[in-house]
């Protein structure tokens, strides 16, 4: 008896020393991230006018430090390369969760993909390095890709992918600016010809959970008074009206407006103000900021 005593009492301490480790590891691959975006949010970091969320588009079509500049609020911008409605309005709660409301949120949609099966994701990447937060870890068992019994045990948390002790090396062709931009400015590199795509789109081809999740997004702006601007980004692409019609009949014009880049402007026509097809440069992204400035002046 007293030994089966002993080997229980060493297993239980060295149950708790791997906890204490694995607790280690996760507080490691927190701070090893490069961008703290989401740390600021789940730490009340992010106390902003405007909020910006999108996808690549978003983050580099778009630079939140100019709209700050014009607009006289404070602005910063959470988009997330291949981002989905989803993720969205997983960012948009956790911001109103943490954080005071802000005044205005930018919500920028890939035309025609955004609500399209397959073409965007949530980011539980992005979660997974954050999963030492309990509230980012409830989502990622949510998601079913992190294990139940992750909610008790911390060691149920811990990614092989997390256990690095260097930061990873900072990405030099689109890198973070300071107000979470991310614009692209390599001004050598630009799309041979525009990409032609058909002027049409099918209900068919939408992921049902995704109109759902910008439907709450809507209704999450209606309840805390913030104004949604939803905006179309210039592209290297044939315009397609057919999706914009479509997205236009989703909107709550009690709380949204939709903002469509001016298909006149020759800027846009340019390839010397693209990366590529889809993603403006740093110059593109000047002009079109500027633009967007001007329609964000004409609100209340």
């Amino acid at each position: 008896m007293k030994r089966f005593l002993i080997h229980i009492s060493l297993f239980g301490l060295l149950f708790f020393l791997v906890e204490k480790g694995t607790y280690f590891l996760l507080n490691n691959a927190k701070n090893n991230l490069e961008d703290k975006r989401l740390e600021y949010v789940l730490e009340g970091q992010m106390q902003k006018d405007i909020i910006i969320f999108g996808s690549s588009i978003g983050a580099g079509n778009i630079l939140a430090g100019e709209i700050e500049k014009v607009q006289s609020l404070t602005t910063y911008n959470l988009s997330y390369h291949g981002s989905d409605a989803v993720f969205h309005k997983f960012l948009l709660e956790t911001l109103l969760k943490y954080n005071k409301a802000p005044k205005k949120v930018i919500l920028v949609i890939d035309n025609p993909f955004y609500f399209k099966k397959g073409a965007l994701k949530f980011r539980n990447d992005v979660l997974k390095p954050l999963s030492k937060y309990n509230y980012v870890n409830h989502q990622l068992i949510e998601n079913q890709e992190q294990s139940y019994y992750s909610k008790f045990l911390y060691l149920g948390r811990l990614d092989k992918d997390m256990i690095r002790f260097k930061r990873k090396k900072e990405n030099n062709r689109n890198p973070l600016d300071d107000f979470g931009s991310q614009p692209l400015i390599n001004l050598e590199r630009h799309p041979l010809e525009i990409e032609v795509l058909k002027d049409n789109y099918s209900y068919k081809v939408e992921e049902p959970l995704k109109v759902e999740a910008f439907k709450t997004i809507q209704q999450l702006c209606k309840e805390n008074d913030i104004k949604l601007v939803c905006v179309f980004t210039p592209s290297f692409r044939s315009h397609n009206t057919v999706f914009i019609k479509r997205f236009e009949t989703l909107i709550n014009k009690d709380v949204s407006s939709v903002f469509v880049y001016d298909i006149s402007n020759p800027a846009y026509t340019s390839k010397s103000n693209y990366f590529d097809n889809a993603h403006l440069n740093y110059k593109g992204a000047k002009i079109f900021t500027f633009e967007l400035n001007n329609y964000l002046s004409t609100l209340k």
